[in-house]
């Protein structure tokens, strides 16, 4: 039982000795995570800057490289969702009246 102890108890020792150290390396790469974070936000949040992404285009097997402005894509979304939800009561509306 004895020689099992002493197995472990200087790894114990090292271990409580490092674990301190591990928490403020850790701290101080959380903290420059959340800064690079914040930064690219910030960055990201520019209505003007103009973002470029890869979209199927209907015809074509080849995505295609579309490029719009940041506004432009938040009010393609935004259209994109109001039709949906006008598209949904319409046919919410429709199976109400519709007879089985």
């Amino acid at each position: 039982m004895k020689r099992g102890f002493r197995r472990w108890l200087p790894g114990l020792f090292v271990g409580c000795l490092l674990v301190p150290q591990v928490l403020i390396a850790a701290d101080g790469v959380e903290r420059r995570r959340a800064d690079a974070t914040a930064a690219a936000m910030d960055k990201s949040a520019d209505p003007e800057r103009v973002r470029c992404r890869r979209m199927q285009v209907t015809g074509s097997h080849f995505p295609k490289r579309i490029c719009r402005t940041r506004r432009e894509w938040d009010a393609m979304r935004a259209a994109a969702s109001d039709m949906m939800e006008k598209t949904n009561l319409e046919t919410q509306a429709h199976n109400r009246n519709q007879r089985y």
